[in-house]
């Protein structure tokens, strides 16, 4: 499982392939994975954001 990090790092590299690219349909496809480890990111970054809301919110039942 990819992390958040990852992603973010996966898309830069994209971003920066596209820069070196002659062909605007080459630079255009890095630019779509760019935009893809993107999106991927967030879902992750979200999906571990609610993964720790629980994690507290069953820690909190347990506390009282």
């Amino acid at each position: 499982m990819r992390t958040v990090a990852d992603c973010v790092k996966r898309a830069e590299e994209c971003r920066l392939l596209a820069t070196q690219c002659s062909k605007s349909e080459h630079w255009g496809h890095f630019l779509e994975m760019a935009e893809t480890w993107e999106l991927l990111a967030k879902q992750r970054d979200d999906k571990l954001a609610k993964t720790w809301a629980l994690a507290e919110a069953i820690a909190n039942r347990r506390t009282r």
